[in-house]
């Protein structure tokens, strides 16, 4: 007979939430209201994820996720945001990076509660996303872009330097609406 011993590193690996994600869909957050959002409800749309910060020098990107957001938001489309300080560039707190994004761009996407997008601590949305991006590399700096089919599978992971209206971006974006509909 053979008997198995388990260390608590290993039965920690088996309870990790992590394991039972089989994709995008199966998340909670928090947004940066307090209201907690299951991923469930992106299923059969298109989402694209982006950290993001309110003094970075791609933060002019928010009025263009903006527009895509409201481009596309008929077609089944999300764009959501998740504010990160890991790279020293978002120094509100909670509704204030909301206020912020409303006020000069016009945000009215959902934008999750501050967390990290890299290192030890990482937020287990963005673990997953990382861990099944077709790049398999992390998070290198601030807005840096996911897009999540309907299916709830990551496409695309796209560098900062990536503008929201970035022909290829687009291209990809108008595909998986298409197909999803």
């Amino acid at each position: 007979m053979l008997k198995t011993i388990l260390t608590a590193g290993m039965i920690a690996m088996l309870a990790s939430p992590l394991m039972a994600k089989e994709n995008f869909h199966g998340f909670k957050a928090e947004t940066i209201e307090r209201k907690k959002i299951d991923f469930k409800q992106f299923k059969g749309k298109v989402v694209l994820v982006a950290n993001i910060a309110s003094k970075c020098g791609y933060t002019p990107q928010l009025k263009g996720l903006q527009t895509l957001h409201t481009k596309y938001k008929e077609a089944a489309f999300e764009v959501v945001g998740f504010p990160s300080n890991d790279f020293n560039q978002e120094p509100l707190e909670g509704a204030k990076i909301g206020e912020f994004c409303a006020r000069n761009y016009g945000v009215d996407f959902t934008i999750f509660k501050k967390t990290h997008v890299k290192g030890n601590n990482i937020n287990p949305v963005y673990k997953y996303l990382v861990d099944n991006s077709p790049r398999k590399s992390g998070v290198n700096w601030n807005f840096e872009k996911f897009l999540v089919d309907a299916n709830g599978k990551v496409v695309g992971h796209y560098p900062s330097s990536t503008r929201p209206n970035d022909p290829k971006l687009l291209q990809e974006i108008d595909k998986l609406v298409k197909a999803g509909s």
